[in-house]
C-alpha cells in the first residue's frame, strides 16, 4: 500500500517511468516495459521498512544487476534509488550504485571519496564541459538508508539526497559541478547496471540497494519529494497472516532500553527498529531459544518508531515512542 498525503495528490509518479525495480523478491521490472534485471551475485535482503526479501545486498566484489538499455538512453532523465552503504570507498576511489554507460561516457549515481565527497551525480556530456559532477560534500553515515536522485536536462544536472536539493557547487578537475553540455554522452557498448559500472573490479558497490526507478523526463522538486515520502514505513510494513503470533514492547515510551517479549511470536528470526523516515537504526538476529530480548538503544531523536519482528509468515510490527 502507498500512502501519499494530500500535498502530493496531483503528483503522477508513473508518468515517464521507464524502469522500476522494487526488488520484492526478484529483479522484475514493474514499469510495464518488462526490462527485467539479470542478477549477478546480488542476494535478497531486508528493505528499509524491515521487510525481508525486499532489497538486494551487493558484496562490493562482483555483485551487480544488469537491465536492458532499450528505452533508457534518454536526453532528459531522472534516476531514483534507495541505497545503504556498508563501506566508504578507499581514498581516491568511487563506487557506483547505479550507472548507465560504456566506454567513453556514462550517467551515474556514485559514492565518492576523492575531491568529491559522499553521494554524487555524474554526467558525461556531448559538448563542453565534457563532464558534469555534483556531490554532497560529506560522507554519508554507514548502515543508514538514503534516497538519492539524479535529474538531468540539456543544461544542468541536479542531485537530491533525502528529498533535499544539493547546493554544493564546487569545482572538480576544472569542471563546474552542475553545468551540462549539449546532452548526455552514454559512451559505446553501453550497459545499465545496478551495483557497479562497466563491471569494473574497482567500481563495485558494497551495501543494500532498493526501489530503483528511471524516468525519461525531468522530475520536479515536488515530485522528488513525493518519491522520498511515498513509502512511509510506519504505514506500509508487512504484518503476519497468523493472528496467533504477537509480541510485547516495553517500556513504552522508552529512552535507553527496550524489551521485546517474543514468547508468543512463534518462529521469530530477526528484529529491527525503524525511525519515522524509514531508516533502520537497530537490527539483529533472534535465537530460537529466546523469549525476551533486552535492547540497549543508541541515542535517538524523539519520535514514534516502528519495532518489527520477522517470522516465517511476515513481520509483526509495533509502535514505540522514543524520548530523550
Amino acid at each position: 500500500m502507498v500512502c501519499l498525503s494530500q500535498a502530493y495528490a496531483q503528483v503522477d509518479l508513473k508518468k515517464g517511468l521507464v524502469l522500476h525495480l522494487p526488488f520484492t523478491g526478484n529483479t522484475a521490472d514493474s514499469s510495464g516495459f518488462n526490462r527485467h534485471g539479470f542478477n549477478n551475485h546480488a542476494v535478497l535482503s531486508t528493505d528499509r521498512c524491515g521487510n525481508t526479501n525486499s532489497a538486494y545486498w551487493f558484496n562490493g566484489i562482483n555483485s551487480s544487476i544488469e537491465v536492458p538499455t532499450a528505452g533508457l538512453i534518454n536526453l532528459y532523465y531522472t534516476y531514483s534509488i534507495w541505497v545503504y552503504a556498508t563501506e566508504i570507498p578507499e581514498n581516491g576511489a568511487y563506487k557506483y550504485p547505479l550507472s548507465i554507460g560504456g566506454s567513453g561516457g556514462g550517467q551515474n549515481i556514485a559514492l565518492c571519496n576523492n575531491a568529491m565527497q559522499g553521494w554524487a551525480a555524474g554526467s558525461n556530456n556531448g559538448g563542453n564541459p565534457a563532464l558534469s559532477l555534483v556531490a554532497m560534500g560529506t560522507q554519508p553515515n554507514l548502515r543508514e538508508w538514503y534516497h538519492v536522485v539524479l535529474v538531468r536536462d540539456t543544461t544542468k544536472i541536479r542531485l537530491y539526497v533525502n528529498g533535499q536539493l544539493n547546493t554544493n557547487e564546487s569545482y572538480y578537475q576544472g569542471f563546474n559541478t552542475s553545468n551540462g553540455g549539449n546532452g548526455p554522452n552514454y559512451g559505446s557498448n553501453t550497459k545499465a547496471l545496478i551495483g557497479s559500472r562497466d563491471k569494473n573490479a574497482n567500481f563495485y558497490f558494497s551495501g543494500l540497494i532498493d526501489d530503483v526507478r528511471i524516468y525519461n523526463r525531468v522530475l520536479s522538486v515536488k515530485e522528488v519529494d513525493a518519491l522520498y515520502h511515498e513509502k512511509t514505513c510506519f504505514f506500509t510494513s508487512i504484518t503476519t497472516t497468523d493472528a496467533n503470533k504477537d509480541f510485547t514492547v516495553y517500556p513504552n515510551p522508552a529512552s535507553t532500553q527496550l524489551n521485546l517479549d517474543i514468547i508468543n511470536a512463534g518462529d521469530a528470526s530477526a528484529y529491527c527498529i525503524i525511525n519515522p523516515t524509514g531508516q533502520t537504526v537497530l537490527s539483529g538476529k533472534i535465537d530460537n531459544t529466546e523469549t525476551t530480548i533486552s535492547l540497549q538503544l543508541p541515542v535517538l531523536p524523539a519520535g514514534v518508531y516502528t519495532v518489527c519482528v520477522s517470522t516465517s509468515n511476515g513481520n509483526i510490527n509495533k509502535r514505540v515512542v522514543i524520548v530523550p
